[in-house]
């Protein structure tokens, strides 16, 4: 599986955050996070049409805690949130983007995909911020065939000749 390369501006989501500890397979936590968030997403003022699952720690060993959002894009941050609900900033950064085709019961294999790729492709290292999961008109639901969502992972930029990083483009 190879990604598109990518560089995203700063974006903002406002959903649900949680806390799920990494184990094998799809996590049956974070699909009822999803189903509740779903129930509450008209709420979010401002939103757009594409949904997110942001994630930070996910590099942690198995059993380990992680946090997830289920969120909403917003153009802007929302003046007041709704009730339990949390707004994150994402700063401008470089992605690897991969698509995950089919259900969502198949998403370790694309894990998989992408862990291979982060070890062998040579040029891009995984960065230190958290990976998302994007989620747009392509999202049938959990079981189709057919359904498509973008996996957006943070890479470093490439160096040239051993010096340094590639400087962002303006």
């Amino acid at each position: 599986m190879k990604p598109r390369i990518e560089r995203h501006g700063e974006f903002a989501a406002v959903g649900t955050k949680r806390q799920h500890r990494l184990t094998e397979g799809v996590i049956p936590t974070i699909a009822g996070q999803w189903d509740a968030f779903m129930r509450r997403a008209a709420e979010i003022p401002g939103r757009g049409p594409a949904t997110l699952g942001i994630c930070w720690g996910i590099e942690a060993a198995s059993g380990e805690p992680f946090d997830y959002l289920t969120g909403a894009l917003v153009e802007k941050m929302p003046p007041e949130l709704p009730s339990g609900m949390t707004a994150v900033t994402l700063e401008p950064r470089l992605y690897a983007v991969f698509t995950h085709r089919g259900p969502v019961a198949r998403l370790d294999a694309t894990y998989a995909s992408i862990q291979a790729w982060l070890e062998s492709n040579g040029t891009y290292r995984r960065a230190d911020a958290p990976d998302f999961e994007y989620y747009d008109h392509r999202y049938a639901s959990a079981e189709p065939e057919s359904s498509e969502f973008d996996i957006y992972i943070p890479v470093t930029e490439p160096a040239c000749d051993g010096g340094p990083a590639v400087s962002p483009a303006p």
